[in-house]
């Protein structure tokens, strides 16, 4: 909603938040896409590559889940 309002800034430190408690991969992702718009490309990067890592080792379910973050992930690595 941060995003949506124009305050990436706000938007980043919520994302932040919610990793520090929380590895979604929805999370990472939507955080790499912002960081990667304000021309953080490094870390957008890393986050990119360890939701894609991470997926390989999650349960079948999961990968369902979060297919479409991991598809979104892999773009940022283009």
């Amino acid at each position: 909603a941060r995003t949506a309002l124009g305050d990436a800034d706000g938007a980043v430190e919520i994302w932040e938040k919610v990793m520090a408690d929380h590895s979604y991969a929805r999370a990472r992702t939507q955080l790499a896409e912002l960081l990667a718009a304000k021309g953080q490309r490094d870390r957008a990067r890393k986050l990119a590559a360890e939701v894609i890592a991470e997926d390989q080792h999650t349960p079948h379910y999961q990968r369902k889940q979060e297919k479409p973050w991991v598809a979104r992930a892999k773009k940022l690595l283009k």
